[in-house]
């Protein structure tokens, strides 16, 4: 399936190996930190297929080359393949913009992912994998 068009809202969240929030240095540098951003999209579609409610984190790692989208295995076969559409970039707008800060991009995964929102704050988590708490919850809004 070609997919041609999103719009999603929500919030995102993350941070780095080095503890900072998103505005951390790390993303401009060549220092070897690890960093996550998890998108927990309230209400959008890809090419008219409801991705309300989905969460996805983007795992980056080797100072900014490698990148691991995890797509919450409660998801459908076709919102994770329109996901990843949008999430790698190949359907343009501020999410490419974002899929280029990362260049290899490893083979998506699937598991159970957690996250909540109270106010400003955040809680993400991947199953066994990792769980961070007191996140600052940031709004989003993109388009293609």
């Amino acid at each position: 399936m070609t997919f041609s068009d999103y719009w999603l809202k929500g919030w995102t969240s993350g941070t780095c190996g080095c503890s900072s929030s998103l505005g951390c240095a790390c993303w401009r540098s060549s220092s070897p930190c690890s960093q996550f951003v998890a998108y927990c999209i309230e209400s959008g579609s890809i090419s008219q297929i409801d991705v309300s409610g989905a969460i996805l984190i983007r795992l980056i790692a080797t100072a900014g080359e490698q990148s691991t989208l995890y797509l919450d295995s409660s998801l459908s076969f076709l919102q994770q393949q329109a996901l990843v559409a949008a999430f790698t970039g190949r359907m343009g707008g501020k999410l490419a913009n974002l899929a280029r800060l990362a260049p290899i991009q490893l083979p998506p995964k699937l598991a159970p992912i957690q996250a909540c929102r109270h106010q400003q704050e955040s809680f993400i988590g991947i199953g066994n994998l990792f769980q961070k708490t007191n996140l600052k919850a940031i709004p989003f809004e993109c388009q293609s």
